[in-house]
């Protein structure tokens, strides 16, 4: 009996669909060509996917990494300014009335809706001095780190799913023949987790194997 030196099954990593066959069997193939291609078109779309994310995620520190920036400190301060003549005119305007008020010219209802209106004024007036003072600190490291880290979430999907997409990929394992034949027939078809789609040999070198009768030896 004579046996090949190498001798392999080329199966697949996860089951899908055979979507392509580029021999038919019985060819001398050179090692690490592709055989034939399971469809990926799934794991392509979630690749795909994630390299958005990661663009989109990208764009994101770095507009975080530019920070504080001159025009959006500029807005901030004109926003305080605007407010701030706000509750100006707003408090003129309330002691005008509490004065008008004392002398029984308004009622008790319009006093309550003009400090009602101070009050909301000089609300805004304080959260634009926060946002002014958000603007002037910028981003805080653990923001940044908190993005970053995202970031690479996303680049490990990807990774990952490009892996699968190479392992779609079935390849010669070593220079040999490929011994299963019609394999183009085979197109179309579902091929499982492990099943074998074809069996590669090299017969550069072989082992014989001979039975001899135990008297004879």
């Amino acid at each position: 009996v004579i046996i090949p030196g190498k001798q392999q099954e080329i199966t697949s990593n996860y089951p899908g669909i055979i979507k392509e066959v580029y021999f038919n069997g019985g060819e001398t193939v050179t090692a690490d060509t592709p055989i034939a291609v399971l469809d990926s078109s799934e794991f392509e779309y979630q690749r795909n996917l994630y390299a958005y994310k990661m663009k989109e995620q990208a764009a994101i520190i770095e507009n975080m990494q530019a920070k504080p920036r001159p025009e959006e400190h500029l807005l901030a301060l004109r926003s305080l300014e605007i407010e701030k003549t706000k509750v100006k005119f707003s408090e003129a305007k309330l002691q005008r009335t509490r004065e008008l008020f004392n002398k029984d010219a308004i009622s008790l209802e319009e006093l309550a809706d003009i400090e009602k209106q101070y009050n909301v004024d000089k609300m805004q007036e304080e959260e634009r001095t926060a946002n002014l003072a958000l603007t002037d600190v910028g981003v805080t490291p653990e923001e940044l780190e908190a993005a970053t880290a995202k970031l690479q979430r996303f680049r490990e999907m990807r990774d990952y799913y490009q892996r699968l997409i190479d392992q779609a990929v079935l390849r010669m394992p070593f220079t040999g023949i490929l011994t299963t034949l019609h394999l183009k027939q085979k197109i179309g078809s579902f091929l499982e987790k492990g099943e074998p789609f074809a069996l590669a040999e090299n017969t550069e070198s072989v082992i014989a194997q001979i039975n001899i009768p135990e008297v004879d030896i």
